[in-house]
């Protein structure tokens, strides 16, 4: 072998030693993953499929689920981001429990609501809360967020569930329910590609105002409807507000898919 080949091999090796010595939290899963590996899970548990039976059960269209995240490992299934799928329900949490993506400022992160801890939230900011994003259902699964929802006189009854460790299904009281937090509309349906509204009526400054967050490339049609971005002190994105001058019996919000 030549020399230098040698030099890269002691180099590397030291390197790696010296990462081992440094940054053990890092390196250790490395070597877990290269020593043995996990069987990928394919499909739902049991446990799983009761959990979506009950929310299918107990829920509807008409408001969001809450879902409080939990911290998960890489190789944890996450299958709770395919609940939007599975039970045809708009959830606000399930999809990134770390909290990467900036839409999960305002989630229910290991009893962090809106980055702060649940104990600490009155029973009128929850009121709030809710309303500002359409929350008609609460799924808990810390004991601290279990035992604040269930002190709460918003909620009107609690089911339990089971996912690794004990949770509970909160129904939320209101009866204000609804994706319109001014003027009126009805959502017909969401997804990744479009929004539609039917019996859309502006309040009495021809706006309506949506809980649903803003993003940049937003259009509606009919054409006479604009789109603005709806400051809100409570959330870094803010809401989008429609602008017209008449009501409309159908308008669809699009999108940019980049």
């Amino acid at each position: 072998r030549r020399p230098w080949g040698k030099g890269l091999l002691v180099a590397g090796g030291g390197g790696l030693a010296l990462s081992i010595g440094l940054f053990p939290e890092m390196v250790e899963p490395i070597i877990q993953r290269a020593v043995r590996t996990q069987p990928l899970k394919i499909g739902l548990t049991e446990a799983h499929q009761a959990v979506i039976a009950k929310l299918l059960e107990a829920t509807t269209p008409e408001a969001r689920i809450l879902w409080e995240d939990r911290p998960a490992s890489r190789t944890a299934s996450r299958w709770a981001a395919l609940l939007p799928r599975l039970t045809q329900r708009q959830f606000l949490g399930g999809l990134d429990p770390d909290g990467f993506i900036e839409h999960a400022s305002i989630s229910f992160l290991d009893q962090l609501l809106d980055g702060r801890h649940i104990s600490t939230w009155s029973d009128r900011q929850l009121e709030d809360y809710c309303r500002r994003y359409n929350v008609g259902w609460v799924v808990a699964w810390t004991p601290a967020a279990i035992k604040r929802f269930q002190e709460w006189p918003g909620v009107q009854e609690s089911t339990p569930l089971q996912d690794d460790v004990p949770g509970r299904l909160f129904t939320l009281k209101r009866t204000d329910r609804g994706y319109a937090l001014k003027g009126t509309a009805t959502l017909l349906h969401a997804d990744c590609r479009h929004i539609t509204l039917g019996d859309v009526v502006p309040n009495e400054e021809g706006i309506i105002v949506l809980s649903f967050h803003w993003q940049a490339g937003l259009r509606a049609a009919p054409s006479r409807v604009k789109v603005e971005r709806e400051d809100d002190g409570h959330d870094p994105i803010g809401l989008i507000r429609l602008r017209t001058d008449g009501s409309a019996a159908r308008v669809t919000l699009t999108w940019d898919r980049r």
